[in-house]
């Protein structure tokens, strides 16, 4: 016969309660801990701080709005036409304004 101390595995418990159990449910105790802090490792590790299971709509939604292969090769394509066509204003823009305005023209398009 092995002594627990319930306020370890039961949270209502203020104060130390000890109690004699037997071989079998001290083991099971022990395993339920051991998962319990595994479990919580393993959350940590993964920073999961929320399960998909939680909600009805996390699945799906992580499922349904992740872009695909294909649509990140586009966006990665599109975002490189942007920059190149922003690099060719701001290359563009001192040429076409008068002297005054060339000066901070790239200071209000860089913000």
């Amino acid at each position: 016969m092995k002594i627990i101390n319930l306020r370890f595995h039961y949270p209502h418990y203020e104060q130390d309660k000890l109690v004699e159990v037997s071989e079998e449910v001290f083991d099971v105790l022990c395993q339920s801990v051991r998962e319990m802090r595994n479990y919580e490792r393993r959350k940590r590790y993964h920073q999961a701080f929320y399960s998909l299971d939680a909600y009805d709509w996390t699945e799906n939604y992580a499922l349904e709005y992740s872009p695909s292969p294909e649509q990140l090769v586009m966006l990665a394509e599109e975002q490189a036409e942007r920059d190149r066509l922003a690099a060719a204003l701001r290359e563009a823009l001192p040429t076409l304004l008068p002297p005054r305005l060339a000066a901070s023209a790239p200071t209000t398009w860089e913000g």
